[in-house]
């Protein structure tokens, strides 16, 4: 079974959910009672996999940590500040947004789109960043014959950017257990976590465009569940 652990401490159980737009988040149990201090930011490694997270919060119930850990600084629901833009670059309204709240922010080339006139509303970062990026993908169609589409969300480095979606093929292994095509998931037992959002799986010979997955383990299992367009 693939190794789990946060700050160096193991992880024995928990679930990690990666949306393809946004901050990952994941519930994990520690193997030991030791408490990683709420705001603590590391690398969460789940099936040998690395993703930059913070811990937002924590809990010990029956002698058992519990603890919530969120991509990047975890300052998403931040809030922000009024602003008022004259213009300047969409890009620039979204890295402002991501900044002020205490988040690493990468160069956001896919939002190069002039704004003569943006007001940020006071609010939480995530709903700022929420109404700019409606911005992304003008003309896209948001369909699974689509062989691109544009999104943000934050990498496995804790740093959020802007990403062209391609459905590039993963090369993980995996065994297929199930699927239920009027929910348009499939259920997968896994070996890592690196199969994510924005690739795609032959499973059952059709191929799937990933929107969302869900890993879960414990002690004897590994499970993926996949939603695709």
């Amino acid at each position: 079974m693939a190794d789990h652990s946060f700050a160096g401490l193991g992880v024995v159980s928990g679930n990690l959910e990666i949306p393809r737009m946004g901050a990952w988040t994941a519930e994990v149990f520690f193997s030991t009672t030791d408490v990683p201090a709420k705001g603590t930011t590391a690398d969460l490694i789940i099936g040998g996999v690395p993703r930059w997270g913070t811990v937002v919060d924590i809990a010990a119930d029956y002698l058992q940590v519990k603890a919530r850990i969120v991509a990047g600084a975890g300052k998403l629901d931040t809030v922000l500040d009024a602003r008022d833009y004259r213009g300047y670059q969409a890009a620039k309204i979204a890295q402002d947004a991501l900044r002020d709240a205490g988040e690493q922010t990468g160069a956001w080339g896919a939002l190069d789109i002039y704004c003569a006139h943006w007001t940020r509303s006071q609010g939480p970062c995530r709903e700022s960043l929420r109404r700019v990026t409606r911005l992304l993908g003008r003309g896209e169609v948001a369909e699974a014959a689509s062989t691109s589409l544009t999104t943000w969300r934050f990498g496995d480095d804790g740093v959020a950017d802007t990403v062209v979606d391609t459905f590039a093929a993963s090369s993980a292994a995996f065994e297929q257990l199930s699927s239920w095509g009027q929910e348009r998931l499939v259920f997968l037992g896994v070996y890592d976590s690196s199969i994510r959002p924005g690739q795609s799986i032959v499973a059952w010979d059709v191929v799937r465009k990933l929107d969302r997955v869900l890993y879960e383990f414990g002690p004897t299992r590994f499970t993926m569940t996949g939603w695709y367009l």
